[in-house]
């Protein structure tokens, strides 16, 4: 709460250039950002056990807003009700917004919402891992109700939900 007025509006946590940040075994819920409504990453950050839920960014990233530049693993962690509001720039992604390089494994995408692409994750821009990453009731109004992605190796993933008949819960451009 940046004003004392008791209405959150900025993220719980901002990571700046150079800063390298460990989250394990804690809860990050209630942000509401610009960008990364739960964190907003700039530099080299690690979630292990964590839950990251009820963030909401009024542009990308509900939970999460990776910064070109900078690195995100993820391990072990519990999205869910996560949300991006619409965005200018037509991206969103209701839990994760990357535009760095972003690794997830062992993790759960539950319920996120956004409301332009990648229900949980959009990936515009960095290279992009993971695997054993559960996907269930993610919604957009656009592409890829769980993933859209730009570059996209995925490994034992399952699940997805869309907000649309003609869109696929993983949906990969060709940029």
């Amino acid at each position: 709460d940046s004003n004392g007025d008791g209405i959150s509006d900025v993220s719980v946590l901002q990571i700046g250039t150079g800063i390298t940040i460990a989250l394990k075994g804690i809860d990050v819920v209630d942000g509401f950002g610009f960008q990364g409504g739960g964190i907003y990453n700039a530099g080299s950050l690690t979630v292990s056990n964590c839950s990251l839920t009820d963030n909401t960014a009024t542009a990308d990233g509900g939970a999460i807003f990776n910064y070109p530049g900078s690195a995100a693993v993820i391990t072990n962690s519990i999205f869910s009700n996560n949300s991006a509001l619409p965005s200018a720039a037509n991206f969103s992604g209701g839990a994760i917004m990357n535009f760095g390089t972003l690794s997830v494994t062992d993790s759960e995408f539950i319920d996120n919402h956004a409301e332009n692409n990648g229900g949980a994750i959009v990936n515009a821009s960095g290279p992009t891992s993971g695997q054993n990453r559960i996907f269930s009731g993610n919604t957009i109004p656009g592409k890829g109700g769980a993933i859209n992605a730009a570059l996209l190796a995925v490994a034992r993933s399952h699940g997805g939900h869309v907000g649309a008949p003609d869109v696929h819960a993983v949906q990969a451009d060709d940029t």
